[in-house]
């Protein structure tokens, strides 16, 4: 009996330390990164992940201080992990936001919001660069970039890059690419965002560097008017699409590049990508250029009612054209999400959530293709490592 109640005891102790998200045995693990309160931070929201090409895991997030409305002080922060997500290294702030109080001419206070945290990694050299936006009492500042050259462990100071460029750019949320396939622009640092093109224009549009990061350029404004938080993928034939926040059309709207960003053509409403308006993100798993057959995944609440719930990851063999896969991940409160692929080939989600509202913690979740195409496809041996 002493035997079957110590066995009982580690199991219901491993059960707990597993947690409500899950364990490894059921084909997805999960675990909290941030926890709003923790640290002295307020809320922790806009979760941004990347894997370098040593295979540290880094989660970006913001670090809102005092409450967690946009415009509250606010930093932005980093987690490393050097086992896909398992543990996490303690918290680093790499943007401080702060609060300046100025007594001349006259009495003002400024709050500094650093926000938007959109990491991309120069694959040619392992560079991670970290572009985000400096906002003063709710007002667009510096356009700010930064770049570590050691896996994330030390960082540059940030520059306001804007200024090369006309400034008026928030990043993402999400990640930037680097061009793989295409011939022109090979190479080619990319982040997506919105804001200002120029006085008259707003919309989402690009920055790109072809010279690593030296230069940047901004490409044109998607047509229409057509501005939200937006993330881009590198298509077969070296197209790009756009993938746009567009909530009054309860769908994501899509455009593509046939330049490499510069300019875009119409854009046309994702019926098959629902959503009420959230930010959501999209990624290139596999191509059948360098692994077996095109694979690209999709994350965002799946649901068209206000309320952000039901966190849904998707799949499309056929670049992007039809969606045959759906998974929910969590059922409850969930928002904005940032997918990304680990060494092993698994996939990594980092995704807002909570069980009683969408911003009580920032979870990471690691789940196989094979889990979520309920074993109807898997990698081949000799894939990512496998």
């Amino acid at each position: 009996m002493l035997l079957v109640f110590v066995l009982l005891t580690l199991g219901l102790q491993a059960a707990l330390a597993a947690g409500p998200a899950g364990s490894e045995s059921s084909g997805i693990a999960q675990v909290d990164v941030f926890t709003a309160g923790q640290d002295n931070v307020h809320t922790y929201r806009i979760p941004a992940m990347i894997v370098t090409n040593k295979g540290t895991v880094l989660a970006f997030c913001e670090a809102r201080k005092q409450s967690e409305k946009d415009g509250s002080p606010t930093d932005v922060v980093l987690k490393r992990s050097f086992d896909n997500g398992r543990t996490w290294q303690p918290m680093q702030t790499l943007v401080e936001g702060r609060i300046h109080y100025y007594r001349r001419p006259l009495p003002d206070v400024k709050v500094e919001a650093i926000m938007d945290p959109t990491p991309l990694v120069d694959r040619s050299n392992g560079t991670i660069w970290l572009a985000c936006t400096q906002y003063l009492n709710r007002k667009m500042g510096k356009n700010l970039l930064l770049d570590s050259t050691n896996d994330g462990t030390t960082w540059s100071d940030p520059i306001d890059v804007g200024s090369t460029y006309g400034g008026g750019f928030a990043p993402g949320p999400g990640v930037g690419i680097q061009l793989k396939h295409s011939k022109e622009h090979k190479g080619r640092l990319v982040f997506s965002g919105r804001g200002s093109y120029d006085e008259q224009t707003v919309g989402s549009f690009v920055i790109y560097s072809d010279n690593h990061g030296k230069d940047w350029h901004k490409g044109r404004c998607v047509p229409g008017g057509v501005g939200g938080e937006c993330q881009i993928i590198e298509l077969e034939d070296g197209s790009l699409a756009i993938n746009i926040r567009s909530g009054r059309r309860k769908c994501r709207v899509v455009a593509i590049s046939k330049d490499g960003g510069i300019t875009w053509a119409e854009v046309y409403d994702e019926h098959q990508l629902p959503e009420y308006g959230c930010q959501a993100s999209i990624l290139r798993y596999t191509d059948r250029l360098q692994h077996d057959r095109n694979r690209i995944l999709f994350s965002n609440p799946n649901t068209t009612k206000r309320e952000r719930t039901r966190m849904t990851v998707r799949l499309s063999y056929d670049e992007g054209k039809t969606w045959p896969v759906a998974k929910e991940i969590h059922a409850g409160p969930s928002s904005y999400s940032c997918l990304t692929i680990l060494p092993d080939g698994d996939v990594g989600l980092i995704y807002e959530g909570g069980e009683k509202h969408r911003r009580q913690w920032v979870r990471f979740a690691r789940f196989s293709l094979e889990w979520l195409t309920d074993g109807k496809d898997r990698l081949p041996n000799g894939l990512f490592g496998r």
